[in-house]
């Protein structure tokens, strides 16, 4: 498939490669670079789709239903993933870019309900500690104090407090308190864990020896949450095995805007992490009030924050 700005062909990696050809959004010199593309179907009826500017070594992944667009695929495909493109370069779309991010296909639901949870402890010596991951949510929801947020609507479990029990209540409550024009943010700094070629998140009382019982699958996240109820959940994480990509197909949803940042460098005490930073940013500095806002004040300033030494962190975001 070819069209103006772009191309779509086939790969050895039995996918397509879209190459759009344009000046990224971030380039400051007058100067074209291409995009690359990688579009792979997923066992859930999903589509994913990898980006990577050549200016840039950062990449954005968007999921959307391959069900709901099952008519975009054959030689409209160009069209679409040039419109899902157009935030990132300024190659022509063939109609107007369409959004992406929380709120695409209904009103962008304000933000209201916040949990932000942090381990830097946890009772598995296995699970080493992560220094800077509770100082991250103490930075977030000093954030989110700073600008007004009301003190009842910011739930923060630390530690000792974030038990697996305490985690699934608090998304439970979120859940049901957060009518259909709100929307939720979950922060969640800890470890993320494989097992049976499934993964968890790592609460306080999480077991290596017991994932299944102790920790917090897709599922169980799911139904904490509830469906209907929009969603931007940050996974701000260290794995010991995992990449994103198995972080990012295990939690994504469809009321889900999913952030996944897997960065050795929470195990380092030091300041805030690239994603954190982002945040703090867009709260503090923008107007920021709901989670379409959120996401595209992340997207746009995690690709630009300086990375640590020896940080190897990729960072993906989707929206849904």
């Amino acid at each position: 498939l070819e069209g103006e700005g772009y191309t779509v062909a086939p790969t050895e990696r039995k996918g397509l490669d879209l190459t759009v050809s344009g000046r990224s959004y971030e380039e400051p010199e007058d100067r074209g670079v291409t995009a690359t593309v990688t579009l792979k179907r997923r066992r859930d009826n999903t589509v994913g789709v990898r980006l990577k500017t050549a200016s840039h070594h950062h990449w954005a992944v968007f999921w959307w239903s391959a069900k709901a667009h099952a008519e975009k695929w054959g030689a409209p495909l160009g069209d679409l993933l040039a419109e899902r493109l157009q935030p990132w370069t300024n190659a022509p779309a063939s109609t107007a870019a369409t959004a992406v991010g929380p709120g695409r296909d209904r009103p962008d639901p304000t933000l209201t309900h916040y949990l932000l949870i942090g381990l830097s402890q946890q009772r598995d010596p296995g699970l080493r500690g992560l220094p800077r991951a509770v100082p991250d949510v103490d930075r977030l929801a000093h954030a989110l104090a700073s600008v007004g947020v009301p003190e009842e609507r910011i739930r923060v479990l630390k530690d000792r407090e974030a038990g697996r029990a305490e985690i699934l209540a608090e998304l439970q409550r979120a859940g049901h308190d957060a009518s259909p024009d709100e929307a939720i943010f979950v922060y969640f700094a800890g470890h993320v864990v494989e097992s049976q070629d499934r993964v968890f998140l790592a609460g306080y009382d999480a077991r290596l020896d017991n994932v299944v019982g102790t920790m917090i699958s897709p599922t169980g996240l799911d139904a904490a949450l509830g469906a209907g109820v929009p969603q931007l959940v940050v996974i701000d994480a260290v794995s010991r095995t995992l990449l994103d990509d198995a972080v990012w197909d295990a939690f994504g949803g469809d009321d889900r805007a999913l952030i996944v940042s897997i960065e050795p460098s929470k195990a380092d005490d030091g300041g805030a992490g690239r994603v954190v930073a982002a945040i703090q940013s867009a709260w503090i500095g923008q107007t920021v009030r709901t989670a379409r806002e959120l996401w595209v004040a992340i997207r746009d300033a995690v690709p630009r924050a300086p990375r640590s030494v020896g940080d190897v962190e990729h960072v993906k975001v989707n929206g849904r």
